[in-house]
């Protein structure tokens, strides 16, 4: 199987940069069209074998290297108890709005395995005829965005509605969103037990609310569905739109994956959520009716920018658009592959290229504690910072003495109190380096005495009594 979304999801550098397409089976194809003539949107969806072969349909026409599950975000809102209809002009259309309490106690949580059964057995169909090819992507939308649905009755200009309701009765507000959370941690454990190999959860409004509003009504529940969705084996994307000013908030979460729109450059927003994070984007989509020498050079701009990403997966910042002539979307994916191939590492290269290398400089007291001095050397900077971040993440002290933003093949020197040394430790493993030469991730044991060592030890075990 081509695994190297998969990889790229977990942060290792791969070649040629994986690239996937959002909506990449959809109107556009003319093949997704031959079975719209046939069924309804909502019927296709719900029909597991049907909904296996247009999720199919781009994996094997356009070469991409993930799959994405053939559904929609409002897919659970029947059995909720919510009637959803779609019109070709105006979108989803909800019933009734959720506008009260009253409207609300009608609402009930959905048991996945008989609501959506037909989701569950779309994924069963797909890992079968996907096995030998690419990862299948399972989703889901977020709480918020999928509270404006209901309070709106679909799609909005001003989600004034959503916007009175969490102003104005924050109790009922919170409450439809702690019941979306339950359904919607649910939902994706679901699509997880069935097959599903990565997940990527839609914040499709986030972008209308200001970063304070966000803070405070949408990020817990976005955090309860991460601690209680994600796992070690399943990579975890999120996609907030339009949302560049909640990069802040983004940043902090313990997701394997951001996924960004066109706004902003990718070499901006490596910057804004730092060099610990994987990329995912971000072509604008209109950018695909371009003449072919033009978007080949936006597409080459966006993987030069994305080099100093822990890693990057290429997509669009947005869904493909119903208009885009299906050759561009084969010329975007065949473009990604080719032109990122000169980024990757040769020689010698490949292998310092992934890896972070310190040692202890010597043994010092400061501030009425024993501490060492050390020294952290990387061949790339994105992984040093990421290698300082995880290290102060337990609360220990660092103390550069060189500036962090030095660009490339920086020496950087901190002192610091060890207070956890299996901190340190699972640091260390975290940015371990690609080659078994190189010990446990890095960690250069020549580098260390077997008195060093001892002193390490002796200062943990201290920390502990």
């Amino acid at each position: 199987m081509n695994d190297t979304f998969l990889r790229a999801c977990k942060g290792d550098k791969v070649y040629p940069t994986p690239v996937w397409i959002m909506r990449q089976a959809g109107r556009y194809l003319p093949e997704y069209q031959k079975i719209r003539e046939k069924v309804d949107f909502l019927t296709l969806c719900r029909t597991p074998e049907l909904a296996a072969e247009v999720t199919l349909q781009p994996v094997d026409i356009l070469g991409v290297d993930a799959a994405i599950l053939f559904s929609d975000i409002l897919i659970f809102m029947k059995p909720m108890g919510i009637d959803l209809q779609f019109d070709e002009g105006k979108g989803p259309m909800l019933t009734p709005k959720i506008r009260s309490l009253e409207e609300f106690q009608k609402l009930r949580p959905i048991a996945p395995e008989t609501d959506v059964h037909f989701v569950l057995e779309t994924i069963k169909i797909l890992r079968e005829n996907l096995k030998d090819k690419v990862p299948l992507i399972g989703f889901a939308g977020a709480p918020f965005t999928l509270a404006t649905y209901m309070i709106e009755g679909g799609t909005s200009k001003s989600f004034v509605n959503t916007k009175k309701m969490m102003y104005s009765n924050p109790d009922l507000f919170a409450s439809l969103m702690e019941l979306l959370t339950d359904c919607t941690i649910k939902y994706l454990n679901a699509q997880i037990e069935a097959g599903a190999q990565a997940i990527q959860l839609f914040d499709t409004w986030a972008g209308v609310l200001t970063s304070e509003d966000y803070r405070h009504f949408v990020l817990p529940y976005i955090k309860r569905i991460i601690d209680n969705v994600r796992k070690p084996s399943i990579p975890f994307i999120f996609f907030a739109y339009d949302a560049v000013h909640l990069f802040g908030i983004i940043k902090d979460l313990h997701v394997d994956v951001v996924g960004i729109d066109w706004r902003l450059s990718v070499k901006a927003a490596v910057s804004f959520l730092g060099y610990d994070k994987v990329i995912q984007g971000n072509l604008d989509p209109c950018a695909l009716f371009l003449p072919e020498e033009i978007l080949k050079e936006k597409i080459s701009n966006i993987l030069e920018d994305a080099k100093n990403a822990k890693s990057h997966i290429f997509n669009l910042g947005h869904g493909i658009l119903p208009e885009c002539p299906p050759e561009k979307a084969k010329f975007l994916v065949h473009c990604v592959h080719e032109l990122s191939k000169k980024y990757e590492p040769v020689g010698s290269e490949k292998r310092t290229d992934d890896r972070v290398d310190f040692k202890i400089l010597k043994r010092v007291f400061f501030e009425g504690e024993d501490a060492l001095k050390i020294e952290i050397i990387s061949s790339r900077y994105g992984l040093m910072e990421g290698f300082l971040k995880d290290i102060s993440k337990g609360g220990m002290q660092l103390y550069l003495t060189t500036p962090i933003s030095m660009p490339l093949d920086t020496k950087v020197r901190l002192r610091f109190i060890i207070g956890a040394r299996q901190l340190i430790v699972n640091a260390v493993l975290k940015w371990k380096a690609p080659t078994d030469s190189y010990y446990s991730g890095g960690f250069r044991f020549e580098d260390l005495s077997v008195r060093d060592l001892d002193f390490i030890n002796r200062l943990y075990t201290a920390n502990l009594t």
